[in-house]
């Protein structure tokens, strides 16, 4: 019911009211809404009541036959006052009004109210103001909000711990709603609208092409002409008709970190023209392993996670088809590493048959241990390819780096440790540590 409506409907009660007062009355008694004939004194003095009142309290008043009650006593004691304050300021100009509050219902029961009435031209007992009341219970509604509200909250309070930007985008409203540390202030709201505004396109496009999740690094353009890398991960809401809806992902500013994979890539072109990749398998040597994760320890990234891994029974391998396929598994296996891992992690050939991963950043322990797995389906390929009469397999061994790992001694003991009890498991497996 929309407010001019209630207007004038609210008008005429009033006029129904003049012509035929005792019908009219009789009318309300039975009314199945809520509406009631109410003196605008302290006591909120009822003269008649529909059944409706009756039914949202939960007491009878209508079968006990009581009249001329204070209804007063129903009204939510912080509410009181205020209902009273409000009311007044109607009295003279006879208008309609609105106003929501509380009842007192029966077995201790609250319940919200929208009371909406108008006063008559008469007077009770030559005193008070009459007016009519029609009551709506916006219980459910009001209780719904305060979900709502709960679970606004309890999202922001998510975000604030999350070193991202959350993004909620409603296409046909081309609505944008940020949260999370990285937007508390003007500045920082300013920045991400327009990264969104300059780059909106760019997301949507990749949407529409029946794309319905994005996980990558863009590079955007600023307000400023600048460029800046970001990494975005967001999904699509369809409709049931498979319309797109709604973009809802999160933002990362990460160009230091982008600043610095190409200062680590240069590092390691530098230490690759100091022959210090592995001749074999290509992947960096253990020294240049250890310089580069006392590099990253240093720059006190987070989100890193490192992984030994060793070949189970290689010297079987080596027994039963000589050296030369020995280092041939152990390429394909390098192959591997490098086909899987980006461009800003580390793979590295420690020795023998012995490797170490390092992922930094961004992705989730999940896709990580998704991708080991991967990994690991596909050494057991080799076997085939290279027409061995054994199985090829590896044990891994992962840990996440923790903040008082200092050097890569302290990841490296920890990981294969965790390795060893792969090995201890049957081998063929891969387990995490557990800091516990």
């Amino acid at each position: 019911m929309n407010n001019s409506r209630t207007r004038e409907e609210l008008f005429l009660f009033r006029d129904l009211a003049k012509t035929n007062m005792t019908e009219f009355e009789q009318l309300i008694s039975i009314s199945i809404g809520a509406v009631g004939k109410i003196v605008y004194d302290p006591q909120f003095t009822v003269i008649y009541c529909s059944e409706g009142i009756s039914k949202l309290i939960g007491v009878d008043f209508i079968g006990s036959g009581e009249r001329y009650f204070s209804s007063s006593q129903f009204i939510h004691d912080d509410d009181r006052e205020y209902v009273y304050q409000e009311i007044g300021k109607y009295v003279n100009s006879k208008e309609p009004f609105s106003l929501k509050y509380r009842l007192k219902c029966s077995k201790g029961k609250e319940a919200w109210v929208q009371a909406k009435g108008i006063f008559l031209d008469e007077l009770y007992e030559d005193k008070d103001p009459i007016m009519y009341m029609v009551y709506t219970d916006i219980t459910p509604l009001v209780e719904a909000n305060e979900r709502l509200e709960q679970e606004i909250q309890r999202y922001q309070i998510f975000t604030e711990f999350v070193q991202e930007c959350f993004f909620d985008y409603e296409i046909g409203y081309d609505s944008l709603m940020f949260y999370g540390s990285d937007v508390n202030d003007k500045n920082d709201q300013e920045n991400w609208y327009n990264i969104w505004r300059i780059n909106k396109r760019l997301i949507l496009e990749h949407f529409y092409q029946n794309n319905h999740h994005l996980d990558n690094d863009l590079e955007v353009d600023l307000i400023d002409k600048s460029k800046c890398w970001c990494h975005f991960r967001a999904k699509g809401i369809y409709n049931t008709y498979h319309d797109l809806v709604r973009i809802v992902g999160t933002m990362k500013n990460i160009q230091s970190e982008k600043e610095r994979e190409s200062r680590r890539k240069e590092y390691e072109e530098k230490l690759k023209n100091k022959a210090h990749y592995d001749h074999m398998t290509g992947l960096l040597n253990r020294f240049a392993c250890e310089t580069i994760v006392n590099q990253v320890l240093d720059e006190g990234l987070e989100n890193v996670t490192g992984v030994v891994i060793d070949v189970d029974n290689f010297k079987e391998i080596n027994d039963l088809h000589g050296h030369y396929i020995g280092d041939q598994v152990l390429i394909k296996i390098g192959e591997l590493f490098q086909k899987y891992c980006r461009s800003d992690d580390i793979a590295a050939r420690l020795g023998g048959d012995e490797f170490f991963l390092m992922f930094l950043g961004l992705m989730q322990q999940d896709t990580i241990r998704a991708r080991l797995q991967t990994m690991h389906q596909e050494i057991h390929n080799i076997a085939r390819e290279l027409k061995l009469k054994v199985p090829v397999s590896v044990s891994m061994g992962v840990t996440k780096i923790y903040s008082t790992d200092k050097t890569f001694d302290d990841i490296y003991v920890r990981a294969d440790e965790t390795m060893y009890q792969a090995k201890l498991s049957g081998k063929n497996t891969l387990i995490c540590f557990n800091e516990e």
